[in-house]
């Protein structure tokens, strides 16, 4: 974190690098959001739908984690970038895509709503997410977006019964 003058005796902490983590309710959104918290000139926001798993990692993290309870498949992305900008993020480092909804039923019980849930949240939140966030990742020099898939993504759904929609959403995050 960097202190800027404003005038005599007072100052503005600015971090060096914000970053952006979806699905840090728990598993792996959870743990990368602690650990890049470790980094004092590291700023980070975590994302997800649920505000009570939220304040667990804020209160994990010695409240050096901004969180932010936001429904990717239903709340308004614009109005996150405005928040994220009145909150003093003026740059991302990074965005760490890793929300992800699952639907554990057999191929065949699969029905087109289940799929589109999934889809949206899985596919295409990341996808429109990215798009709202570019201008402030322009800001930041050499700024990542990375991509959290599953290992049912890659190998397919063979040794997980039952997750054939999620597997084949979490392949599309390889792109």
């Amino acid at each position: 974190m960097i202190f800027i003058p404003l005038q005599e005796g007072i100052y503005k902490m600015e971090y060096q690098h914000y970053y952006l983590v979806t699905g840090a309710s728990s598993g792996i959104g959870f743990a990368t959001a602690l650990v890049l918290a470790q980094n004092k000139r590291n700023k980070v926001i975590a994302i997800a739908r649920n505000a009570t798993k939220l304040e667990s990692l804020r209160q994990a993290s010695e409240n050096k984690i901004d969180i932010f309870p936001f429904d990717l498949e239903k709340g308004n992305l614009t109005t996150l970038v405005n928040d994220l900008k009145k909150m003093g993020v003026n740059h991302l480092t990074g965005v760490i895509h890793n929300a992800g909804y699952l639907v554990s039923k057999k191929f065949e019980e699969i029905n087109t709503l289940d799929l589109q849930k999934i889809y949206e949240v899985n596919v295409f939140a990341p996808f429109r997410l990215t798009q709202h966030l570019l201008p402030l990742l322009k800001q930041a020099k050499g700024a990542h977006i990375v991509n959290i898939s599953s290992v049912g993504g890659i190998q397919g759904s063979v040794k997980f019964d039952g997750l054939s929609a999620y597997s084949s959403s979490k392949g599309r995050c390889v792109y």
